[in-house]
């Protein structure tokens, strides 16, 4: 899929907005885990031009077509990675992980949300927006969704409740959860901190 429809098709689904609203207006670094073509973070960018953002992606030909976009001088970088042997010599006022979590083998999210803790800063705040297993429709409408992106029938979606648990128990503080409304979409988001 061109990285312009495809940029045009997600903006539709996700509420990018109800996201953005979450991350300090202020100068730092925000690491974006997933980033695909790099739609979040270009939006992004122009909300928040004096943060400089990272973003990771396992799918080389995504990150390729995302490092093609950057502009000379941006505040954009994308780098091919997998988030579990991720390295970096910094740690990170921000870190967003969108629409991730449930590509992702439940005997896995253990091992994501301890490195992500290791990559943030003290008090840093850590932004997971995600698709919720209820109610049955919705569900419905984005597993199959996700299997015409993917090809995959293999999804992991994981509860609000249960995620906030499993980052509680992972060093994060919460500051709060919510649903974001939507017709077809069951997204919510976890908005926490990493504990002292």
């Amino acid at each position: 899929m061109h990285p312009k429809l495809y940029d045009r098709l997600r903006s539709i689904i996700c509420p990018f907005e109800k996201i953005i609203e979450n991350v300090p207006k202020k100068a730092g670094e925000l690491l974006d885990i997933g980033s695909g073509y790099g739609t979040f973070c270009f939006i992004l960018s122009k909300e928040r031009p004096k943060l400089k953002i990272t973003g990771i992606e396992k799918d080389k030909k995504r990150v390729n077509a995302a490092n093609n976009r950057v502009a000379a001088n941006s505040n954009l970088n994308f780098a091919c990675a997998d988030i579990t042997c991720f390295s970096a010599n910094k740690r990170y006022d921000v870190i967003t992980c969108l629409d991730l979590i449930h590509h992702i083998p439940k005997k896995d999210h253990l091992a994501i949300f301890k490195k992500i803790n290791e990559l943030l800063k003290e008090n840093g705040r850590l932004i997971v927006k995600d698709m919720n297993d209820k109610p049955l429709y919705k569900y419905l409408w984005n597993y199959v969704h996700d299997f015409i992106m993917t090809r995959s029938l293999e999804m992991y979606y994981v509860p609000k409740e249960e995620m906030t648990k499993l980052l509680e128990e992972n060093g994060f503080v919460t500051e709060f959860v919510k649903n974001i409304p939507n017709l077809l979409y069951a997204h919510y988001v976890v908005v926490c901190k990493k504990s002292g």
